[in-house]
């Protein structure tokens, strides 16, 4: 499938995060959270700050699945890896 549509959808799910967690922490840990890649299985995001990347896997990786999972069922994992470089490459 189209990365565009991935990137939309996690857009998407991040609007339910917002709304599901609080403004204070979308702004703090979940706002700068990019698509990476997902291969039917493995959905792959990103952060930019290293402190926020073990934050955000142990946090924010498990309800990130269950929301994905509602539009892509055989989904079994997310991955949270640091890329201090994708801030500059929107």
């Amino acid at each position: 499938m189209d990365k565009t549509l991935y990137h939309n959808e996690l857009r998407r799910i991040m609007g339910q995060m917002r709304s599901r967690f609080g403004n204070t922490p979308y702004q703090r840990w979940l706002r700068h959270i990019k698509f990476v890649s997902f291969d039917d299985s493995v959905l792959v995001v990103s952060v930019s700050d290293a402190t926020a990347h073990k934050f955000v896997q142990n946090t924010y990786a498990k309800p990130l699945l269950e929301i994905w999972q509602q539009t892509y069922p055989n989904t079994t994992k997310v991955v949270v890896e640091y890329f201090p470089l994708h801030a500059s490459n929107d």
